[in-house]
């Protein structure tokens, strides 16, 4: 039974075309796009996933063991990964660790957005 969360990105994902996809973030294991994906596979054009995956493509050896992001489930992340979908993937290290806001931006940009981003 799929979650609220995957539901809701299908039923997005499904007014979506090819030429106007939808653009989903994946900031963490993509069980939820992959779930998505299985549940609806006729949403695999209609979609770009940007996803902050893990290590760079070129660092082999840590993409496969030192990543939370794509080890915490594997399977969604090899179901990602051989969908088909288009897919930006960026390496969340070391290119989040150089992303830096100052309070002032912080205060700017989220205060007032809600509960987590007051928090922030």
């Amino acid at each position: 039974e799929p979650s609220e969360g995957i539901l809701d990105l299908i039923t997005k994902a499904t007014k979506a075309t090819v030429n106007d996809p939808l653009f989903v973030v994946c900031i963490g294991a993509p069980t939820n796009v992959a779930s998505a994906l299985l549940f609806a596979p006729e949403i695999v054009s209609k979609i770009v996933v940007l996803w902050d995956a893990s290590w760079s493509l070129q660092n082999r050896g840590r993409v496969v063991s030192g990543s939370l992001n794509t080890g915490e489930d594997q399977v969604a992340s090899r179901v990602l990964l051989e969908s088909g979908v288009r897919m930006l993937y960026f390496p969340a290290f070391p290119s989040g660790q150089t992303l830096q806001l100052s309070a002032p931006e912080v205060e700017a940009w989220y205060k007032g957005q809600g509960a987590v981003s007051d928090a922030l």
